[in-house]
């Protein structure tokens, strides 16, 4: 069901291949390994893995969705449907 046909835009279309190919390439990975840390002070560890998500999340600009205009970000900008399209994306990348 996760390839049905939506009438996505080709933004849209784009936007979700991106962030699949994050979440499969990038979070998954960075998720399962987080997961089986007994510390939680590992997990901010200066040398963990959720740090390279952060700065890869940053680097394709997934954080400027969640941010107004008036602080640089795209909050305005991005229909209900990409927003959508990006959460489960994410999603199904951490249920894994």
């Amino acid at each position: 069901m996760r390839d049905i046909d939506l009438n996505l835009t080709e933004e849209q279309s784009f936007l979700r291949e991106t962030v699949r190919k994050f979440g499969a390439e990038v979070v998954r990975p960075a998720g399962l390994k987080l997961d089986k840390m007994a510390d939680p002070e590992d997990t901010i560890a200066r040398d963990s893995v959720l740090w390279n998500v952060i700065k890869q999340s940053r680097e394709l600009g997934l954080h400027l969705g969640d941010l107004p205009k008036s602080v640089g970000g795209t909050m305005e900008d991005m229909d209900a449907m990409s927003r959508i399209l990006m959460e489960e994306e994410m999603g199904a990348a951490l249920a894994a």
